[in-house]
């Protein structure tokens, strides 16, 4: 397949071979994703953000000697399945997933990690049941922003915050616009952006 491939602290062009999706996995084209700034702190921050999680005892550190085909905002459209899946959702079917693998017993983050590529690449490797369909007439390209529009949501639900108190968003970029939106579907009404 055709990735972008992180190495070297640079994005390069290259051909790599196709992921083969293990048991409980599904292979995927595909088909949008979005450029994250995560994405844009590891290609230029990636040793600090290695020894932070290092420190922090994460249960997966990206090994940034290997290459790394990133990208887990994605759309993406079901290919084929591989072993002991239940094959829920029909091949062709356009799906998002939370970006992460349970590959080997251990976690994997999609798009940080040289076993589980991105959507960066043409084809990825997804767990089956963290994948959801998306829904018939939703634009790909829209599709593609539930990741980033599902943390801004989970933010303001951890805020735990009532239409009568006052939010402060710092940062407008597409996770505080998410923020702005999910604070606007909570009936927030006094939202203060901030940005550049």
């Amino acid at each position: 397949m055709r990735a972008a491939v992180m190495r070297n602290k640079e994005i390069v062009s290259d051909t790599l071979p196709d992921p083969v999706p293990g048991s409980g996995e599904v292979l995927v084209k595909t088909l949008a994703c979005g450029i994250c700034g995560s994405d844009l702190h590891m290609l230029r921050h990636g040793d600090k953000m290695m020894e932070s999680m290092r420190d922090a005892e994460s249960p997966f550190v990206p090994n940034l000697g290997a290459d790394v085909v990133m990208g887990h905002e994605f759309c993406a459209e079901v290919v084929e399945f591989g072993p002991n899946t239940v094959k829920q959702i029909a091949v062709g079917s356009r799906v998002v997933s939370m970006p992460i693998s349970f590959r080997g017993g251990r976690p994997q983050a999609v798009g940080y990690s040289e076993e589980v590529p991105g959507g960066y690449g043409e084809l990825m490797v997804l767990t089956e049941p963290l994948l959801l369909e998306v829904p018939n007439g939703l634009a790909t390209e829209y599709a593609a922003t539930t990741e980033p529009i599902a943390v801004g949501v989970h933010a303001v639900a951890k805020a735990n915050v009532t239409p009568r108190d006052a939010a402060l968003v710092v940062g407008c970029g597409p996770v505080g616009l998410a923020v702005i939106a999910g604070l606007r579907l909570a009936g927030v009404e006094t939202i203060v952006a901030a940005d550049y």
